[in-house]
C-alpha cells in the first residue's frame, strides 16, 4: 500500500490561552502555531499524524491524551478515516511525505513497524503521538532524497495533495503513480 502522509500543520497544543487544549513544553514556543514536523520525523525514523487528543488509536478510550480539545468521536468524519487508516498502515507499505515549506518537495519511506502512540513532551512532542516506525530513502550522505511531485506524477494543485493524509492505492490514476514512484526509488538506488 502506498499513503501520502502530512508531517506538518497548525496546532492548539501550545497555547496555554486554550485551558482544554493546552500541553505544558509542547513546542513550538506561542504564540506561532504552524510546525514543519520533518526535522523531528527523519531523526526519530517515524512519520506522524496530527489530532493526539484522541489517544492511543488501539484502545478507542482516549488513552495516553494530554489534553481534552477534542476526542475520536468529535472529530470530522474525514479526520477519523484519516486517524483509523493511519492506523492499520502495516511494515512495508510506503509513505509519501510533502514538505509544506518547499511546494512540490516529497520524502518516501518504507514503513518498518505499524502504529505506536507515543509522546514524552518537549522531546517528543504531543503532535507526534499517532506514529509508524520509518526508513527514510536517503542518499549517500545519509541525507534525506528530496523527490519532486512533478517527476512522481502527483499534481501539487488540488487532489489529495490538499489534504493531511491519503491512501495512494485508491486514486484515479494510482497504479501510474505507483510506477513513478518506484522508477524514482530505484534510480535514486533505495526500490
Amino acid at each position: 500500500m502506498y499513503y501520502f502522509v502530512r508531517a506538518n500543520g497548525e496546532t492548539l497544543h501550545n497555547n496555554p490561552r486554550r485551558t482544554e487544549a493546552f500541553v505544558a513544553g509542547e513546542p513550538p514556543e506561542y504564540p506561532q502555531t504552524y510546525f514543519n514536523g520533518l526535522s523531528f520525523c527523519f531523526r526519530e525514523n517515524i512519520v506522524r499524524i496530527g489530532w493526539p487528543d484522541t489517544g492511543d488509536l488501539r484502545t478507542r478510550d482516549r488513552k495516553g491524551a494530554l489534553a481534552r480539545a477534542y476526542s475520536l468521536q468529535t472529530v470530522p468524519e474525514h479526520v477519523k478515516g484519516y486517524l483509523e487508516t493511519f492506523r492499520s498502515i502495516r511494515p512495508g507499505s510506503v509513505v509519501l511525505v510533502p514538505n509544506k515549506d518547499a511546494t512540490g518537495d516529497i520524502y518516501i519511506a518504507q514503513v518498518t513497524s505499524g502504529y505506536d502512540y507515543y509522546h514524552s513532551v518537549p522531546t517528543h512532542p504531543y503532535e507526534h503521538a499517532h506514529r509508524v516506525g520509518v526508513r527514510w530513502d536517503r542518499d549517500q550522505r545519509n541525507q534525506p532524497i528530496i523527490y519532486h511531485a512533478s517527476l512522481l506524477g502527483i499534481p501539487i494543485r488540488g487532489g489529495f495533495w490538499t489534504r493531511a493524509f491519503a491512501v495512494i492505492d485508491r486514486n484515479a490514476n494510482a497504479q501510474e503513480i505507483i510506477g513513478r514512484i518506484e522508477a524514482a526509488r530505484q534510480n535514486a538506488g533505495v526500490a
